[in-house]
């Protein structure tokens, strides 16, 4: 559409069709009971503090809340960037071969379905922080040699390890985190999420491009691995400290797996 229409017919449309959708919703029907139980259904306080602030709730008193999302932090800054710095090293140094490309591609995929296969077995043996700590090692160590790979089959073979590690913890982390929020504020703690998630895949891949204006992509993949290496070592603290880890046994887990 903007290649036949222009920029500008293509952005009026996308914001008549999302002035649409929200038309839509706000004309939805809403049950009493519903409505009831519903903290949207208390009377909603004017001025711009509450407006600013509402999202502050669910993480007011639950230490462990914003260690998971710190943690899915760094898990999200990881895989921007992997998404920008691989495609460019991979046309300056592989040629951009597109089915070279493909086969990359679904070697992260079946890295990706590996992790689902892993994910509950994990869960159930290991203790939060080994399976934070091992995953962002793993990363780590997986960036640091992506730039010195001569072929495609062998950043294809590198791409299951990222693509088992990166869903391995974007399913585990997403799943404590609604675990681990209040019934009450399901809903703000999602939806702060999804900005969450948006946010620093956008960040993040802002800020690669415009370090790549002055390093090469090896230099970003590596810069990559000591950020993953941190992830590392702050996952560990983080955990350690929430309030569900202290004043447990040694070599027990610090809450029973949420996959079985």
């Amino acid at each position: 559409i903007v290649l036949r229409t222009g920029q500008k017919f293509a952005f009026g449309l996308a914001g008549g069709l999302f002035m649409l959708s929200v038309s839509s919703i706000c004309g939805l029907p809403k049950f009493a009971p519903v409505f009831e139980q519903s903290s949207h259904g208390q009377k909603p306080s004017g001025g711009l503090r509450p407006l600013l602030f509402k999202y502050r709730r669910p993480f007011r008193h639950n230490h462990r809340l914003k260690a998971y999302f710190c943690i899915f932090g760094f898990v999200l800054l990881g895989g921007g960037v992997l998404n920008i710095g691989l495609p460019i090293l991979f046309k300056t140094d592989f040629g951009g071969n597109i089915a070279d490309w493909g086969m990359i591609m679904s070697g992260f995929q079946a890295g990706s379905c590996l992790a689902t296969f892993l994910l509950p077995r994990c869960s159930s043996t290991l203790m939060h922080q080994t399976i934070f700590s091992s995953s962002f090692l793993a990363l780590t160590g997986a960036m640091a040699i992506l730039g010195h790979l001569t072929t495609y089959i062998q950043v294809a073979l590198l791409m299951i390890l990222f693509g088992c590690g990166l869903t391995l913890m974007h399913i585990f982390l997403e799943s404590l985190i609604q675990q681990n929020s209040e019934q009450m504020h399901m809903g703000k703690t999602m939806s702060l999420l999804t900005t969450y998630r948006g946010a620093c895949y956008l960040g993040t891949i802002l800020t690669s491009a415009l370090v790549l204006r002055v390093w090469s992509p090896q230099l970003l993949l590596l810069a990559g691995s000591c950020l993953m290496a941190l992830a590392s070592f702050l996952a560990q603290r983080l955990v350690h400290a929430s309030p569900s880890c202290n004043n447990m046994k040694p070599n027990t887990r610090c809450s029973p797996g949420i996959f079985r």
